[in-house]
């Protein structure tokens, strides 16, 4: 039997995160405000207004590759992408 993370039952743990940076770069690197469960593996879906720029993210849908703190690792290649406001 693998070693599963036991996640309590909710849809996702908080159900919304507050982006405060996000990098261009592959991977994209997304800093959040708030302390959260969520693990490799798990998928992050992004709704980030105009204004916050970075709108090519804006509806997206990426795995996250590992977790560092308030930091999520993501399968996503921002290179390209306008700055995050």
């Amino acid at each position: 039997m693998a070693n599963n993370t036991y996640l309590p039952p909710s849809y996702v743990v908080p159900n919304w995160l507050t982006i405060t940076a996000v990098t261009r770069s592959y991977p994209m690197i997304v800093t959040v405000a708030e302390s959260n469960l969520y693990i490799a593996g798990q998928s992050l879906h992004f709704s980030v207004p105009s204004s916050y720029g970075m709108t090519q993210i804006d509806q997206k849908t990426a795995t996250i590759m590992e977790v560092v703190g308030l930091n999520f690792y993501m399968s996503l290649d921002s290179t390209g992408f306008d700055s995050f406001a």
